[in-house]
């Protein structure tokens, strides 16, 4: 028998891959074969599953955590021209910050600044993960205010958007 082994993330603890690889070790002593398939319900670990399965490169970008701090973040990029951005990158609650945890002055900009990002590295189509887990609380306008930065034309698909808007470029 072969066993489908396909988690999610447990939220700040494994990640979908760490689970998966748990869980198929167990299925194999069992005697049994496994198949790996981390998922992700478009939070955390969405990013990693869309870059494995799309097969994209992460490219290193510039960000901002949600209150203003250099933020270490990345995009994926695939051959196509897709780039796969993860909100909590730059504007997750659990990204490292000395200072206040405070949602009323955090921002989505540095999410904004990596889909700025992706355009400058040649997307043409962006895909954006943005599940639970961000820091603000103000619907985005920080990443409505960074993506001011590159043209209208490029489609931008986020999750939250209904069908018929993300058919459009977001202006």
């Amino acid at each position: 028998m072969t066993v489908l082994v396909a988690p999610d993330s447990f939220n700040g603890t494994y990640t979908a891959e760490q689970i998966a690889a748990a869980v198929a070790e167990g299925v194999a002593a069992g005697g049994e074969a496994a198949v790996r398939l981390p998922v992700a319900d478009g939070g955390e670990g969405t990013y990693a599953a869309l870059c494995r399965g799309m097969l994209a490169r992460p490219v290193p970008v510039e960000a901002l955590n949600p209150w203003g701090a250099p933020a270490a973040a990345e995009i994926g990029l695939t051959a196509d021209g897709t780039a796969i951005v993860e909100l909590a990158q730059a504007s997750g609650i659990a990204l490292p910050h000395a200072g206040e945890r405070d949602p009323v002055s955090a921002s989505t900009y540095g999410t904004g600044m990596m889909i700025a990002a992706a355009v400058r590295h040649g997307a043409t189509r962006i895909l954006v993960a943005a599940g639970t887990g961000r820091a603000d609380s103000p619907a985005g306008s920080g990443r409505t205010s960074a993506r001011s930065w590159f043209p209208a034309r490029t489609p931008c698909w986020m999750p939250w958007a209904s069908t018929e808007r993300w058919r459009r470029p977001l202006r």
